[in-house]
């Protein structure tokens, strides 16, 4: 029988972090009673905890629930700060996973306030205000804030892109007008603890037993620091198109920023890029160790995107460019004297898209350091490095995408009736995988995929499938299942699990249940993690967050307006139960990315 005591006590928590000029604090929201949210739910404009079961609380909770303690969000940064080496540290308690320490945030309500919510003690805080005496330079509202990211050094040793958050938040401030360009001020705001200023909340803290039957909490008194702000200018390309790049192998990583400029006094607008690099080992500051102004070939506004932010030290940079396929050197991105090579390259596409939309996330695949599969129109090319270009194939007219992967060309057809997987050889060859199915799941940078197909005889299934260059695995396919791919943050990696249900037909898995993969099973079915009770067709995203803190998010239907609905798991529980969380959610884009 598990016996509980509690019993009450004092602790003190004290932040060793550096403090800052700012306005007094205002409009503070400082609980008397709080447990730590250990669960939460990101959407549109409200942030909502998920209260997560615990009958040895104080006050028992047998039954989840969820509470917003955030709503008319207009800009949202969520800051988690404990590096990999942090985490034995007493700052970060149990810290594993994906844990946001804080979130700083706009609202409409108030559109001259920056808000820090402290997830520990749930206390809400004005950080700053443009409108205090103290801070008024002609600015009145806050636009936009970004969280100030940094690469986790330990993990870039072990060869993991992994992105942390400072005490930093980089905002954007307007006099009258935030969609008025020349009303637009860029700032930083440093955020850092008032040694003089702390409040305290009462918390259950649980004992260390040595009786594994006896759960003991003490009620204590937490003390928390109360945090300030104060502003610096900053560069103004950390809000348009800026991408943390790394390079494991080197150990280096650095911000490459890009923005347009107009110049309508001047022949040419321009292309300005740069790139920001920790001033030292603390990842504490950023400077701009380079910056190239070139003259801007096309007066339209493009976005720049690092395809592959994370490399070895051979390997060069992709970046997506409006119309272009570009390519950057580790040692033209990190080394200070190759400032003509660096401009060549920026300057230089290795590939011009002939046909719309150009550079997209559908129609390029990096398969190694020197070859890239591009889609431009119904032209399948592979380009090299050297901007050498050969044709492939030319696709049939219909939706055509490219599926991540390392090895091989993959691609997917959809006609608008069925959709087909097929691997393409270098010398053009297609060669099937599937064909005809009503709808295909695939999953980036792996061999697994799943598909709905309504076979001869009128069998209406669900398959599971996988396929070694392009020969599948699984002969016949596995039926009534579908592929889980399941983000763990608890161990950075992603895991493949295996979902089956009784009923699978219109491809919708009807209250499915959740097994490990065993290859070595007909059906693929290992140990029993738990069942689903709903019925969806698509699992948008899945993923293991906290200790306690799991959710899926799936939609019913295959079609394109099917509202995407959350469920909350606790990972811990020997067998997983599923609380729905909302039927109408947005997709996380909040979860960064871990290793497929």
């Amino acid at each position: 029988m598990t016996k509980i005591r509690i019993a009450n006590s004092l602790f003190v928590f004290a932040a060793l972090l550096g403090c800052g000029d700012s306005d007094p604090i205002d409009s503070t929201i400082t609980p008397e009673y709080v447990e730590p949210i250990e669960a939460y739910l990101i959407d549109n404009d409200t942030v909502t905890v998920i209260e997560v079961t615990n009958p040895f609380l104080p006050s028992p909770r047998t039954e989840i629930s969820t509470e917003t303690i955030l709503e008319n969000i207009t800009s949202l940064a969520a800051i988690d700060r404990d590096l990999s080496g942090d985490r034995d540290d007493e700052r970060f308690p149990n810290d594993r996973g994906l844990t946001y320490e804080f979130f700083a945030y706009l609202s409409s309500d108030a559109p001259s306030k920056l808000f820090l919510y402290d997830a520990s003690s749930r206390r809400n805080q004005v950080i700053f205000d443009l409108d205090s005496a103290d801070n008024r330079v002609g600015d009145t509202l806050f636009c936009r804030i970004l969280a100030g990211e940094i690469a986790d050094i330990e993990r870039l040793k072990t060869d993991q892109y992994e992105i942390k958050q400072e005490l930093k938040i980089y905002g954007i401030t307007a006099t009258d007008n935030c969609d008025d360009a020349s009303d637009l001020n860029y700032y930083v705001f440093n955020l850092a603890t008032d040694s003089d200023a702390q409040y305290s909340v009462r918390q259950p803290v649980k004992r260390d037993s040595e009786d594994p039957d006896l759960i003991e909490y003490d009620i204590r008194k937490i003390t928390y620091p109360i945090y300030k702000a104060q502003r610096e200018t900053t560069n103004e390309s950390f809000f348009s198109s800026s991408t943390l790049i790394t390079d494991s192998q080197a150990s280096n990583y650095g911000f490459l920023n890009y923005n347009f400029e107009l110049n309508p006094q001047a022949t040419n607008d321009t292309d300005r890029w740069s790139l920001q690099r920790p001033i030292d080992v603390d990842n504490t500051d950023t400077y701009q160790y380079w910056s190239e102004q070139l003259a801007s070939v096309d007066s339209s506004l493009k976005s720049a995107k690092v395809l592959n932010p994370s490399i070895q030290t051979d390997d060069p940079y992709f970046i997506a460019f409006g119309n272009q396929l570009l390519k950057l050197s580790e040692r033209e991105a990190f080394d200070l004297i190759l400032e003509a090579d660096r401009r060549n390259s920026l300057s230089t596409p290795v590939y011009e898209w002939t046909i719309s939309p150009g550079a997209d996330e559908t129609n390029i695949n990096i398969l190694d350091s020197n070859s890239v599969a591009i889609i431009d129109g119904l032209d399948l090319k592979l380009v090299d490095s050297n901007g050498s270009e050969s044709q492939v194939r030319v696709l049939e007219d219909v939706n055509n995408a490219l599926i991540p992967s390392e090895e091989y060309i993959l691609l997917k057809e959809n006609d608008d009736q069925y959709e087909t997987l097929s691997l393409i050889e270098s010398n053009g060859t297609k060669r099937p995988i599937v064909g005809q199915t009503e709808a295909i799941q695939t999953f980036a940078y792996q061999n697994h995929f799943d598909y709905h197909m309504v076979a001869s005889g009128g069998i209406d299934n669900r398959f599971v499938q996988s396929h070694d260059n392009g020969t599948l695995k699984f002969i016949p396919a596995i039926e009534d299942s579908a592929w889980l791919s399941l983000k763990n943050y608890l161990q950075d990696k992603t895991e493949q699990l295996i979902l089956h249900a009784d009923d699978t037909s219109g491809g919708v898995l009807r209250s499915p249940k959740i097994y490990t993969f065993d290859a070595l099973e007909n059906n693929g079915q290992g140990e029993l993690k738990g069942t689903i009770d709903a019925d969806f067709a698509i699992i948008e995203e899945a993923a293991i967050i906290g200790e306690r803190f799991g959710m899926i998010w799936v939609r019913e239907s295959f079609e394109d307006d099917a509202k995407l609905k959350a469920y909350y798991f606790n990972p811990s529980d020997s067998e997983w139960s599923f609380t729905l969380v909302s039927d109408d959610t947005i997709a996380p884009d909040w979860l960064p990315f871990i290793l497929p």
